[in-house]
């Protein structure tokens, strides 16, 4: 780290955490940590070493940060709200793409599409967004389509370098997959694509 003039590590996960916080011990650089989910109580001495030793912990909402001041022993005033956001000069809608994403998918012009991209995890929340299918009259599943992009969270990799996914997320994909198949007008599920234009 010093060879290469490293002064700042970030660390991402619950376990990564563990890490920084050592490598801050033994080499003194800044450790700066993002928690981007909920937390509880975790101030036994292990804890107090591992939190006490992050200089900056990130989170997106009021929520999380007001958890992570009550729960984690971090140092006062480390905890930093930055809210998640995009360029919107990224998004530049391209009529010719979406049309021709709405003829591949077979979806009329007129419909109003409800689009979710992320992993499908419970975590995400993407079993209450397909639920909530349940709850339209049969005017609005005239006048709307559910498209769900994205795939089930990973757990590690064979031999072969083949995903392996995480149990929860495989039963999620397996009932999203049926949902797809009885309402094909209605809900479309999407694998990961890496481009996509404005629906």
């Amino acid at each position: 780290m010093k060879r290469n003039h490293i002064s700042t590590l970030y660390s991402h996960s619950r376990n990564d955490v563990f890490t920084g916080s050592l490598i801050k011990w033994l080499s003194g650089i800044r450790h700066v940590h993002g928690i981007y989910m909920g937390t509880g109580p975790k101030k036994d001495l292990i804890h107090r070493f591992v939190y006490g030793s992050v200089d900056v912990l990130l989170t997106s909402s009021e929520f999380s940060k007001r958890e992570c001041e009550n729960y984690l022993p971090v140092p006062k005033g480390a905890v930093k709200l930055i809210r998640y956001g995009r360029h919107i000069s990224n998004y530049i809608r391209s009529e010719e793409t979406r049309q021709k994403i709405r003829k591949e998918l077979n979806t009329p012009d007129g419909k109003l599409v409800i689009a979710a991209m992320s992993r499908i995890d419970k975590g995400k929340g993407v079993d209450i967004f397909a639920d909530s299918i349940q709850y339209l009259t049969p005017g609005e599943k005239e006048r709307v389509e559910f498209w769900m992009m994205g795939e089930p969270s990973v757990k590690s990799l064979d031999e072969n370098g083949s995903r392996i996914y995480e149990e929860q997320a495989e039963k999620l994909h397996s009932k999203l997959i049926q949902l797809s198949k009885e309402n094909s007008d209605l809900f479309k599920l999407i694998p990961f694509k890496k481009i996509i234009s404005l629906i």
